[in-house]
């Protein structure tokens, strides 16, 4: 895609039909937590979050298939989390079949520019 070269420190990809297993995949990438069965998922999300706020190049992290009618304890530190704001250097990037009402509600977002909706593919 056009603008990955932009994300120096790297493009990260939370699918939320597996949240657990993409944190893991992502600690294990970034070698930062033990992602053995005994280490909790959030232990490993918490260093994943930590490990972000502390790049000093753009990053963009991707949570994908955001369809919930509310969020869990995990999703909910990632998308809401205090870690964010000692980041200034990455992206959240949310994709979702939700309502743009239902989505802004979950998120907290407020400006119109916050949620784009896209439309679906048509055949030609």
């Amino acid at each position: 895609w056009l603008n990955r070269d932009a994300y120096s420190s790297g493009c990260y990809w939370l699918s939320v039909d597996d949240l657990e297993g993409s944190i893991r995949d992502i600690a294990s990438y970034l070698a930062i937590s033990d992602v053995s069965p005994s280490v909790s998922v959030a232990h490993q999300l918490r260093s994943v979050l930590a490990h972000l706020s502390d790049l000093s190049c753009l990053w963009l992290l991707v949570v994908d298939n955001m369809d919930l009618p509310e969020l869990p304890p995990l999703l909910r530190t990632i998308l809401l989390g205090p870690w964010k704001q000692w980041s200034n250097r990455g992206s959240l990037l949310v994709t979702s079949r939700c309502r743009p009402d239902v989505l802004k509600e979950l998120l907290y977002v407020d400006s119109e520019h916050s949620v784009i909706v896209l439309d679906e593919f048509q055949e030609a």
